[in-house]
């Protein structure tokens, strides 16, 4: 959760960058901000460089990739609780490896690998929110059509290994847009679906290939994922929601 009253007596900040090929999604992104009196700015362009150069590539490249900031260094609550767990078992052992807790050093391993991409000398908060806090992966029923299930697993796994390495500490959010509905009609919506004079066009994905995919991000890479059905859904469920998170 984000205090919007301030973090170490500064003003929090959110921005919001999509890819600038999704420029038309900005005004509906924008009207839905304004509707929750959100602040957040929304950037499709990275010429004054505020985003690191390697993960606004990334979104040029892969084209589906939009990224949440804030201006200061965003840690989840897993991140927080084993920071707490390395404290604890530092202030309660004396040095005797026979007396340490075994989960405390599980601990300490776990804190220190995700701080690994921390500064001392890094200010808490910033003047402007350049921290990546969530990277959302956003995939539609096109990605299946012009490929296979095969390949979308391959190319989800791929972008999220590549996030994994390089923010470690950063949430992951895998969106399915209109997927599962086509996973259930195929390239007929619901309504065709049922008319006799309409073929029946098979689906190149099917619900239980979809439900091994996020199975397997969630148990792999501690991945969420959100499933949405329609452009509206997918701005007010997914971004904007997150950002007032």
């Amino acid at each position: 959760m984000v205090d919007r009253d301030g973090v170490d007596g500064r003003s929090a900040q959110m921005a919001l960058w999509i890819p600038p090929s999704w420029h038309q999604l900005r005004p509906l992104l924008e009207k839905f901000r304004d509707a929750k009196n959100a602040n957040l700015d929304i950037h499709t362009d990275n010429e004054q460089e505020l985003l690191d150069g390697e993960i606004y590539n990334l979104m040029c490249r892969e084209g589906n990739i939009c990224t949440l900031c804030s201006n200061f260094r965003y840690r989840t609550q897993l991140h927080r609780a084993l920071e707490a767990a390395e404290r604890e078992a530092m202030l309660n052992t004396d040095g005797s490896q026979t007396e340490q807790s075994p989960g405390s050093s599980v601990a300490t391993r776990a804190s220190d690998w995700l701080m690994a991409d921390s500064s001392d000398d890094e200010s808490p908060v910033q003047s402007i929110a350049s921290q990546p806090v969530t990277l959302f992966l956003i995939y539609t029923k096109d990605d299946i059509v012009s490929s296979s299930s095969d390949a979308l697993r391959q190319r989800i796994t791929t972008s999220v290994e590549i996030f994994r390495v390089l923010y470690p500490t950063v949430r992951l959010l895998v969106i399915m847009h209109g997927i599962r509905l086509y996973a259930l009609h195929g390239h007929n919506s619901t309504e065709s679906s049922q008319s006799p004079q309409r073929e029946a066009q098979a689906p190149l994905i099917h619900n239980l290939t979809l439900d091994d995919i996020i199975c397997s991000l969630m148990v792999e890479y501690q991945v969420d994922t959100v499933e949405a059905e329609d452009d509206v859904e997918l701005v007010s469920d997914g971004l904007l929601n997150e950002s007032n998170a």
